[in-house]
């Protein structure tokens, strides 16, 4: 699982692989992640959604 979660990360775009590192590597709150990205902290979370969803269809092949 964490092989696959590897590979998938890659084909994210960049603004969501920053996304994804600042919530899960970084560990920060969504709301400071939508600071540094001048967003809410509604559409960090609404961002993280959809990108969870497509990580999991990415990695379900």
């Amino acid at each position: 699982m964490v092989d696959r979660l590897k590979a998938a990360l890659p084909l994210l775009s960049d603004g969501e692989q920053a996304l994804v590192k600042a919530i899960f590597f970084e560990e920060l709150p969504e709301r400071e992640v939508g600071v540094r990205l001048g967003i809410t902290q509604s559409v960090v979370n609404k961002r993280k959604t959809k990108i969870l969803a497509k990580l999991r269809k990415i990695m379900e092949v």
